[in-house]
């Protein structure tokens, strides 16, 4: 395994029965920017300082990593912004240690993890996958009680007593989904079925499966027949990415609404690997902390800013590597998402708040912690008082663009931007 302190690199063994890689991120060079991508858009102090927080924190993180359709794998590189949380917590002089496991979508790998985890001696997890097959690594950690952040699940169901979402849970994604269709005075969609079936409490005038033969008459008929004046594709990132190349060479022109799996950068690189275009009009629902947020002129903007500040800065740091171990942080850096990087700051803000890194002690801690951009959040404030964390009036329906913004590393990796959208009413 390998660990990446403040300064340099040491290494350590260990031996685990699941497939285990150390990293860590932390660095000497301040508020400085490197420039490669473009200039923040305002000047906010790069280091993340928090009062309290112990001088070494040992982070687990699970991933999925995999292609296709293995479950979670779609967030894998997304996660990669738990780097840059760790590179601002070191110069504000607390070093951070990555134990990072692959579960390889499993359930019983997932629990193994968890394990394997515990066993490391990590203070608390960022569960940097989702679906069902976490179900079984909450039981496990609920039975150690070893704390967990859940940045990408949508369910509390499966939530032990010392875990939280700090994404939209899924009712609030159904609520910004109907933000999303009232966004396009829509009342009457089509479901585009794509592997995850129909979004509880959307009304559709009628279906069809992305799979189908001839999806693109189908679609087209069934559009016309039942008068649909939208679309909502629903499915995991890659057969999103199909469906909706299959509705734009149908010559659908109504609005696409599309499942949460959409933020991942699967979903772009899947449109891409589909032949469709990203430029044509998307819509999804999620937290509003894309690059685009940074352009605001308020302290929104301003941490979305330093954040991507610091994803240029570990990025122009050839020897980063992204939590896998096997690729360079770089090319990455067109993925790494606030959602990460504000699990591993929440964490530090829980063992700040405990004075301890004692898993147990930690997860007290967390329990009614309000952490917002003061605490170090790039994203929204978080009511853990709560286990599905994320507020509210904090889910927006969102929309998608294609234009670089100039605020990340230089990149031939094509992502969508998401941003809110206006609600009509």
């Amino acid at each position: 395994m390998r660990a990446r302190p403040p300064g340099g690199r040491r290494a350590a063994a260990l031996v685990l029965a699941v497939a285990l890689g150390v990293s860590g991120c932390s660095g000497d060079r301040g508020g400085q920017d490197d420039g490669s991508g473009g200039t923040p858009a305002h000047p906010t102090e790069l280091a993340l300082r928090i009062s309290g927080v112990p001088s070494h924190l040992n982070i687990g993180v699970i991933v999925s990593l995999g292609s296709g359709e293995l479950e979670g794998s779609q967030w894998a590189d997304n996660a990669n912004g738990a780097e840059v949380a760790a590179y601002r917590l070191g110069l504000g002089g607390t070093e951070v240690e990555f134990t990072t496991v692959d579960d390889r979508g499993d359930s019983a790998e997932a629990a193994d993890a968890v394990q394997a985890l515990s066993d490391a001696g990590v203070m608390g997890i960022v569960m940097a996958t989702s679906g069902d097959h976490i179900d079984a690594a909450l039981a496990k950690a609920d039975e150690l009680d070893m704390p967990v952040i859940a940045p990408y699940e949508q369910s509390t169901d499966s939530l032990g007593a010392d875990a939280w979402i700090t994404g939209p849970s899924a009712g609030q994604t159904r609520r910004g989904l109907g933000d999303a269709l009232a966004s396009q005075s829509a009342t009457s969609p089509l479901l585009v079925d794509a592997g995850g079936g129909g979004v509880d409490g959307i009304a559709y005038v009628d279906s069809v499966d992305a799979s189908a033969e001839d999806f693109a008459s189908t679609v087209e008929g069934r559009i016309e027949s039942s008068g649909a004046d939208s679309v909502v594709v629903s499915g995991q990132a890659s057969r999103l990415g199909s469906a909706v190349a299959g509705l734009q060479n149908a010559g659908v022109t109504v609005p696409i609404i599309c499942t949460p799996d959409a933020l991942s950068s699967r979903f772009s690189q899947s449109l891409v690997d589909s032949g469709a275009s990203l430029s044509a009009p998307l819509l999804s629902a999620g937290a509003d902390t894309g690059d685009a947020a940074a352009l605001t002129s308020d302290a929104d903007g301003d941490a979305v800013s330093a954040y991507l500040s610091g994803v240029r800065v570990v990025a122009s740091q050839p020897d980063t590597k992204d939590l896998s171990g096997e690729r360079s942080f770089n090319e990455v850096s067109q993925a790494a998402d606030v959602a990460s990087h504000d699990a591993v700051v929440v964490l530090a803000d829980a063992a700040a708040a405990a004075g301890s890194t004692k898993p147990g002690k930690v997860a007290e801690a967390m329990n009614g912690l309000r952490p917002d951009h003061g605490a170090g959040l790039a994203g929204a404030a978080l009511d853990l008082g709560n286990h599905a964390g994320l507020p509210d009036a904090s889910v927006h329906a969102l929309s998608a663009t294609s234009q670089d913004l100039g605020l990340r590393p230089d990149s031939a990796t094509r992502n969508l931007v998401w941003f809110r959208t206006t609600t009509n009413g």
